[in-house]
């Protein structure tokens, strides 16, 4: 049996400027997304996804590659993960017998509303699913692939399947892991980073997912419409970002903490101009109380909901925000951090 894990993540600093070139600041996060490929005698695949489609169904590929389903009233739960097969192909494994594909997600759902939270799930099973898929195809033994070595084929995949949408940085943290700086280019660009000594990060879900494709949709017409007043919003946010990713190299916490305040108002300053909710009513209460504490906060990914980060050098203060939250009805994610990117493991039968 084969395992591919791939850690989520959250954006500490760079959303929307990203876009422009600006380097983004990714924490990749102890929520993993985990694809376990074994074999089986005869076809046709079988495949469970938790937890959207927990019960098997079969499946294989046609001529020309692309997936089909032994039963059609399964697809609208399946869609991404169709549309994630069909772009891989069909696994190189020979012609004798099947595979049993199981797809875990849980680690990226709310226990309870069974809602996403926002973790980058969808490129964390890009990354693992596509892992699983090259390891088949050199067989057993095969080592973690070196990060550098996959991550603009992995980019270039995950930007296929979402319509040409995205930076690439949610895909870079589930490949390398830890606290990296992102930059997007032909050769995307990566540093892996330390946190600044002292500066924790406190991680709050509000309640209700964002759709960050309808965002990024909202953008590209705000720059369509008023592209002078967006490219000044991006260059003060790229500037930020820039100045961000300068105090984590120099591991200066109280700049990185200011900036990471000031890019939270510069995103709500867009959101307000574009026409879009960034900032929510929710984000707006939790960032007074914040804001009386000297805890930096802001939206972490593109707003509107999901998670928002908050970030201090005084536990204490964090601890308060997080009765807060908690008295407020929202609840604050028990997230640490992956050191770990993308993982595969071979199993001997003994061991699956």
């Amino acid at each position: 049996m084969l395992t591919a894990r791939a850690p989520g993540k959250l954006i500490v600093l760079g959303e929307y400027a990203v876009l422009d070139g600006a380097p983004a600041l990714v924490q990749a996060i102890d929520r993993q997304t985990e694809v376990r490929v074994s074999w089986r005698p005869g076809r046709p695949h079988r495949l469970r996804a938790l937890p959207v489609a927990p019960q098997p169904v079969g499946f294989d590929f046609d001529g020309q590659g692309r997936v089909q389903w032994c039963d059609d009233s399964i697809g609208p739960s399946l869609a991404y993960v169709t549309t994630l097969l069909n772009a891989l192909g069909s696994p190189m494994i020979g012609s004798d017998g099947g595979l049993d594909v199981v797809i875990d997600t849980r680690d990226c759902f709310d226990a309870d509303t069974g809602e996403k939270l926002g973790l980058g799930s969808s490129a964390a099973l890009a990354v693992a699913l596509a892992g699983a898929w090259q390891a088949l195809a050199s067989g057993p033994g095969r080592t973690d692939p070196a990060p550098r070595d996959c991550l603009d084929r992995m980019i270039a995949l995950h930007r296929d399947i979402q319509g040409g949408q995205g930076s690439g940085a949610d895909v870079a943290a589930s490949v390398f892991g830890g606290l990296i700086a992102y930059r997007p280019g032909a050769m995307a660009e990566v540093e892996s980073l330390v946190v600044p000594e002292g500066v924790e990060w406190m991680w709050i879900w509000l309640g209700r997912s964002a759709s960050t494709t309808n965002f990024l949709a909202g953008m590209a017409g705000y720059r369509h419409r008023r592209g002078d007043d967006c490219q000044r919003r991006m260059a003060t946010m790229a500037d930020l970002a820039e100045a961000g990713l300068r105090a984590v190299r120099r591991a200066d916490g109280s700049a990185l903490l200011a900036i990471i305040d000031a890019y939270g108002r510069a995103m709500a300053d867009l959101g307000e101009a574009a026409g879009l909710p960034i900032w929510t009513d929710d984000h707006r209460r939790l960032a007074q109380w914040a804001t009386r504490h000297g805890i930096a906060f802001k939206p972490s990914g593109a707003g509107g909901g999901d998670i928002a980060m908050a970030a201090a050098t005084d536990i204490d203060a964090l601890a308060g925000l997080a009765r807060h939250a908690r008295t407020s009805g929202y609840r604050v994610l028990p997230l640490a951090a992956s050191r770990a990117g993308l993982h595969l493991q071979w199993h001997t039968a003994s061991e699956s």
